[in-house]
Parts: structure tokens; C-alpha cells; sequence
């Protein structure tokens, strides 16, 4: 009797300090958002990230709501990017629609003449340019580009792996170049062969670009041949791109189609040979298929580059065929995507 009394005593002091520090986790979320701290956005995703957001849905709605309604006039030209980053993902997760991307901006906020400047901008690569673009969401981006970059260059040059940054320069700089094609084809209204459409897409699916950019945090089992490898457009790098690019078209060209976009490839083989939705999709389908086998070609003994980095680039695909194997799970996110979320973050099986 008494062990269970005292139990019970333990129990309920432990329920009233965590009630307590709930009133003072909220007291903190009200101040933050009555004077539009930055502190805010470091405490809602620290609340997120711990899990324990569902105590406080009201409150982070509320304030995320009037970030977003007053997300023009938060961003200042002399504000952290840390802040600005922070801002634009915890908005995007929860839905909004924020120009926080390359994607966005070349598909669908930016001018054609604003992204004229801005690609010279990038290929530049010059803290010079940003006076140059003549929209502040440009310079912002711009900035952040460049920050994040030069961040990533002081990292490595302490390792002493300063070659890697300006493999990830590169890429991000690769990425832009195919952006801006797409968005030329899009103002001029050119309809492209497959083709050329794969020849600028495959670079902007941004497969390339996500290899190269987690290469350079990988320890010393990635070395400057392996960047050598993924910029060099291997034929297993070719053919993850078509994967994913392809895969991506079919169960989306219609939703993208239903705005101002660039055609897919299903609408290009289609013009290209005159042939029915469904025929396109039986063709694309066959060179998906080719492409897997070129892949799992490529990681068989002996490999160019050493077995962890081919797992590794290996992955990306992997996750590609999930999302697109049956709908844009990206775009739209359904309940296989949310099980699969929740299997690996919140239902981990235990090691």
C-alpha cells in the first residue's frame, strides 16, 4: 500500500512539471509570435523536431499563418540565412506556397528577363551580382546561394577536402543552366524532341546535384574521383537521372499540364511520333526498365568507384521509384508516403 501510494505521488509530481513546463513552452510561443522573433521560428521547430508539436497545433498554426500573410515584409535584405532558411521550410512543410527554391523561381515566379540576370548571376558566382538582379527575392536567393556555399568551403577546407566545394559549384551551376532552358522553351512556347528534352531535364530532375552535394559531407571513402564520377555524367548516373525524370512525367505531366509548364516527356514522344498517351507511356515504361538494367550493370565487380559510394548514389533512385511508382507521392503526399515516413521516424524498429 504504502510503495503504491508513493508511486502514485511520483507520478502525479512528474504529470504537474510537465504541465508546467507545457504553460511555459506556450508562454514562450506567444511572446515570440506577438513580437515576430526570429526566436519564434527556432522554437517551432525545435517543438517539431521533439516530437511534442500536437500539444501546441493552435498556437504554431496561428503564428505560421501570420508569418506567411506577412512573409513580404519579414524578409530583410540584411537577415541571416539561417533565419530566411528556417522561415521557408517551416512554411513549405506546412503547405504555403513560398518562392524558398531554384525550381520555383525559373518555374514559376520569375520573368524571363529576370532569369536572364539571374543565371549570369550564378555562372558569375560574384557577390557582386546580387545589386544586378532586379527583384529582392532574386538577391535574396542569390545571397543564400552563395552563403551556403561559402559555409560549405570554410567546413572543408578545416578537413583539409577543400577540393570538393567547387564539385558542388558545379552542380548547383549545371542545375540553373537546365532550369533556364526549360524556362526559355516556356516563353517561346518550343515544343522540344524527347531528345532535347532529356538532354536538359535528366540535369534538372536534380539528381546529380543531390549526389554531388551529399558527397561532400561523406568522410574519406568519397574521393575527388568520385565527384569526377557523378559530374561526368556515368552511365549509371544517366540512367538514375532517367529514372526518376521519367517515372516523374508519367504519373504528373497532367497535373503540370493543367498550368503554364514546360511539356513532359509523354507529351513530347507523343508530338515526336504521333502515337496515343498510352502508347508514350508504354515506351517511356520500356526505357525505364532498360535503365534499371544499365544500373544494376554498373554495380557489378569491378566498379569505378568504391562500392559505398555506388550504394549510396544507389539510394537516391531508390527513393525516386517509391515516390513515383504509382502517383507523385511528392506532390502530393498519400498514405504510402506518410506510412513510410512514420515507419522510419516514429515506428523505428529497434537496433
Amino acid at each position: 500500500m504504502v510503495a503504491n501510494n508513493s508511486r502514485s505521488i511520483v507520478i502525479n509530481e512528474c504529470k504537474k512539471q510537465q504541465i508546467e513546463e507545457l504553460k511555459e513552452v506556450r508562454e514562450e510561443l506567444k511572446k515570440a509570435s506577438a513580437v515576430k522573433s526570429p526566436e519564434l521560428l527556432k522554437l517551432i521547430d525545435s517543438i517539431q523536431l521533439l516530437g511534442v508539436a500536437y500539444h501546441f497545433e493552435r498556437e504554431i498554426e496561428e503564428a505560421l499563418k501570420d508569418m506567411f500573410e506577412t512573409y513580404s515584409r519579414l524578409v530583410d535584405d540584411n537577415e541571416d540565412l539561417t533565419t530566411s532558411s528556417l522561415r521557408c521550410r517551416l512554411l513549405r512543410k506546412e503547405g504555403y506556397d513560398v518562392p524558398s527554391v531554384a525550381d520555383d523561381i525559373y518555374d514559376a515566379y520569375g520573368t524571363i528577363e529576370e532569369l536572364v540576370l539571374l543565371t549570369e548571376a550564378v555562372e558569375r558566382w560574384d557577390a557582386s551580382c546580387i545589386d544586378q538582379l532586379p527583384a529582392d527575392y532574386l538577391k535574396w536567393f542569390y545571397r543564400a546561394l552563395l552563403d551556403v556555399h561559402e559555409e560549405m568551403e570554410e567546413e572543408m577546407a578545416k578537413e583539409g577536402k577543400s577540393y570538393r566545394a567547387p564539385y558542388a559549384n558545379e552542380a548547383i551551376k549545371r542545375q540553373i543552366q537546365a532550369y533556364f532552358a526549360e524556362a526559355k522553351w516556356l516563353s517561346q512556347g518550343y515544343a522540344p524532341t524527347l531528345e532535347e528534352y532529356l538532354s536538359k531535364t535528366l540535369v534538372s530532375s536534380g539528381h546529380t546535384l543531390l549526389i554531388a552535394t551529399s558527397f561532400v559531407g561523406m568522410g574519406d571513402v568519397v574521393t575527388e574521383e568520385a565527384f569526377q564520377w557523378v559530374l561526368g555524367c556515368d552511365k549509371m548516373i544517366r540512367a538514375s537521372e532517367l529514372v526518376g525524370r521519367v517515372m516523374n512525367d508519367i504519373v504528373g505531366h497532367e497535373f503540370e499540364q493543367s498550368r503554364m509548364h514546360v511539356p513532359s516527356s509523354v507529351e513530347c514522344y507523343m508530338k515526336q511520333y504521333g502515337v496515343t498517351k498510352q502508347e508514350a507511356y508504354d515506351e517511356l515504361n520500356k526505357q525505364v526498365d532498360n535503365a534499371w538494367k544499365d544500373i544494376k550493370q554498373e554495380c557489378l565487380i569491378p566498379t569505378q568507384v568504391p562500392m559505398p559510394v555506388i550504394i549510396h548514389s544507389l539510394y537516391f533512385t531508390y527513393v525516386e521509384d517509391i515516390v513515383y511508382k504509382d502517383a507523385n507521392e511528392y506532390t502530393h503526399v498519400r498514405k504510402l508516403m506518410k506510412d513510410l515516413i512514420a515507419l522510419m521516424l516514429v515506428d523505428p524498429v529497434p537496433i
